[in-house]
């Protein structure tokens, strides 16, 4: 994603031209930023001066999810379980999730694919609090609470799948 005349925050400078590249190894952007910004820059008209070609890495947000499911009987329920991990899983996984950068999923996307889910019981509640790194160091809120970034995308946190049995 590139943004003109936004910092990586997605402050307004007028100046800059942000890219955000997103690696399949989040370790790989550093070795790849150098050369891959060298190319860009051979490449653009030569008003760009160098400092305001920004690349960085999009802003990680760690999204994680609790659930709360009623089960009929017990004898079904690590593969209930397995089942809504796995799904919550594909689902934030922003390579096979169909999510892009400056789009992050919502708790309603999330409380529509729990209630899709078949199996011998109901999702009774479910929240999802996101974890993320800025310029003024770590926060957390609710997932529909966070503040509009445009370089930010989900990944995948720490879920807990808590059942009762009916």
């Amino acid at each position: 994603l590139a943004l003109a005349g936004r910092d990586i925050d997605g402050r307004p400078n007028p100046s800059l031209i942000t890219i955000a590249v997103m690696t399949r190894d989040q370790g790989a952007f550093h070795h790849l930023r150098e050369p891959l910004r060298e190319m860009l820059l051979e490449r653009c008209e030569a008003a760009l001066a160098a400092e305001d070609l920004i690349l960085s890495e999009p802003m990680y947000v760690e999204i994680s999810v609790s659930v709360w499911v009623k089960l009929r009987g017990a004898a079904r329920a690590f593969d209930v379980q397995n089942l809504i991990l796995e799904s919550i899983r594909t689902f934030l996984n922003p390579l096979s999730g169909n999510w892009n950068i400056g789009r992050l999923p919502t708790e309603g996307q999330l409380k529509m694919l729990l209630q899709s889910l078949r199996f011998a019981g109901h999702v009774g509640r479910m929240t999802a609090a996101a974890r993320y790194v800025d310029r003024d160091g770590p926060h957390e809120a609710a997932l529909d609470e966070m503040p509009d970034a445009p370089f930010a995308i989900g990944v995948e946190g720490t879920h807990q799948i808590h059942i009762e049995f009916q």
